[in-house]
């Protein structure tokens, strides 16, 4: 249920928008058009981040990890299908729009699909302060 809304009153109803709601719509955009077919639809796990400024999407992430000693692991499972990428969107949206407004940071999304198929994964977001001594 949407906690933000005031039955009846539709005008009122624009006065209490969902904190980052604007900040997932462009994280949204960005998670279809650049992460899912560049990484969600191939791999089973990964990692997406993204930095934020004036509260909003200002830079995404693609990070690869390899190891030091030896080829990688060869990934035998598939990523998300369109399915899963609806709940796994529905989920974020869940946690960032709940999340106090975020100003100035960095929003850190590990992904998983389990054996069952299923998404887990859990989201880091990491505030910054500037102290400014001029």
């Amino acid at each position: 249920m949407d906690m933000s809304k005031v039955p009846g009153d539709e005008h009122a109803n624009s006065l209490f928008p969902k904190h980052n709601q604007n900040l997932y719509d462009q994280i949204k955009l960005c998670i279809i058009s650049d992460y899912f077919p560049k990484t969600l639809s191939k791999l089973p796990k990964g990692v997406l981040e993204f930095f934020i400024r004036d509260g909003e999407l200002a830079i995404n992430f693609h990070t690869t990890k390899t190891s030091l000693r030896g080829p990688a692991p060869i990934v035998e499972s598939t990523g998300m299908t369109r399915g899963k990428l609806l709940t796994f969107l529905m989920l974020v949206e869940d946690k960032i729009t709940a999340h106090p407004a975020i100003d100035y940071g960095s929003i850190i999304i590990n992904y998983e699909l389990l054996e069952d198929g299923e998404v887990d994964g859990d989201i880091e977001f990491k505030t910054q302060v500037n102290h400014r001594r001029r």
